[in-house]
């Protein structure tokens, strides 16, 4: 089973997410709770997920993020997602889904947060979780429609 650890600091009006190892649908529930809470904060709070030790995403992953960043733009004054110290095959895919335009891709490395940040429990998010992430995906990007229309209508049946 693929492994990750979901690190949170919060400082000011920013939150660094820590993504370390292997970020997948089947150790993301907590993180989805996280964010959801997060999304529904009074005033700015801006997310900055820093994927320096992070080896892989997966699609339920990236559309939580999705999904977040399209929720925090919202917000009035408007918030933001940056991806942090991101490159190889997980920058690829983060563009090839179209998340560069709406999330900012930071140019520069960004510091490992300063103080010990606090650990989210992992696991398996609901299918519920899974279709929204995927229905993010969707409205993220409209090429993304015929890249997740059979999951999410799997995952439609499931409910």
């Amino acid at each position: 089973m693929a492994t990750c650890s979901y690190l949170v600091q919060t400082a000011g009006t920013t939150t660094t997410l820590s993504l370390v190892g292997s970020a997948s649908y089947v150790n993301c529930g907590q993180l989805h709770d996280y964010l959801k809470v997060m999304e529904q904060r009074e005033g700015k709070t801006d997310l900055l997920v820093d994927f320096r030790r992070c080896t892989a995403v997966d699609s339920t992953i990236l559309g939580i993020l999705s999904g977040c960043a399209l929720k925090l733009a919202k917000k009035t004054p408007a918030c933001r997602v940056s991806f942090a110290n991101i490159d190889g095959r997980v920058l690829e895919v983060v563009k090839n889904l179209g998340l560069h335009h709406i999330i900012e891709i930071a140019s520069t490395p960004v510091p490992a947060a300063s103080e010990a940040p606090g650990a989210l429990n992992t696991g398996m998010c609901s299918t519920a979780c899974m279709l929204d992430a995927h229905n993010a995906l969707i409205h993220t990007h409209p090429d993304n429609e015929n890249k997740f229309h059979d999951v999410v209508e799997a995952l439609r049946a499931q409910l």
